[in-house]
């Protein structure tokens, strides 16, 4: 069936709310390696500011020769997938379930993308906050089939991503309209260079702040239904 147009939503601090499974990371490697723990507070100051969780763990661990910065980063990752990768931890962001009904209403494609690679806990989390019937299709970076795309760089990842779902839906609308929203600079660099029309949304754990100067942002979500 034809739609009007596509809305491309990322995952993490965009639909999603994972600020306690990542406070929760650190607090683990903390503990596990008997580390001095850092406040939580002082941990959210430095996500919002744009901190790396590998330069946060470097902090952690300090000038302990026993423990290797490489193993603290896969012991969280490894802690990040428990209990279905933080399926009880992550909260739905507020306005995104009624916001993406209107949206479906006035006939929109909706489809999540995403840099994870666990579809099968994606799709559990999806599920678990009931927006099945909003989301389309989900596609994360296991769906990139091209072997020269570095997983590691978020603005290529997500510029395949992207075309994953042009390619599969733009033959599907009646406007050609697409919009991408995100909370980080690769969402927005992503989509321009995709010749798409990037929001970002502001309110989350983890937000790149200069991107507001790049393009059109947004505080809360059910503000995206003035956009379309």
């Amino acid at each position: 069936m034809n739609r009007f147009g596509l809305i491309i939503v990322d995952f993490d601090d965009t639909v999603i709310d994972n600020t306690k499974l990542d406070l929760d990371s650190f607090h683990y490697i903390a503990k596990i390696y008997n580390l001095p723990s850092i406040d939580y507070d002082i941990i959210v100051s430095w996500r919002k500011n744009g901190m790396l969780a590998r330069n946060i763990l470097h902090r952690l661990i300090k000038e302990r020769k026993d423990i290797t910065l490489d193993v603290c980063v896969k012991k969280r990752q490894e802690y990040l997938k428990i209990g279905g990768g933080g399926i009880k931890l992550v909260k739905i962001r507020s306005g995104v379930k009624n916001t993406l009904e209107q949206i479906k209403r006035r006939g929109y494609y909706i489809t999540i993308v995403t840099s994870r690679q666990d579809m099968a806990v994606i799709k559990k989390i999806v599920r678990n906050l009931q927006l099945d019937n909003q989301i389309d299709k989900i596609y994360c970076a296991l769906d990139i089939t091209d072997k020269e795309i570095d997983l590691k760089n978020c603005i290529e990842v997500k510029k395949s991503l992207y075309k994953l779902a042009l390619n599969e839906y733009l033959p599907k609308l009646i406007s050609k309209k697409v919009i991408a929203i995100g909370n980080l600079r690769a969402d927005v660099i992503a989509a321009k260079q995709m010749k798409i029309k990037p929001v970002a949304i502001k309110g989350s754990y983890r937000f790149d702040s200069g991107i507001s100067k790049i393009c059109k942002t947004i505080t809360n979500f059910d503000e995206l239904l003035n956009i379309l």
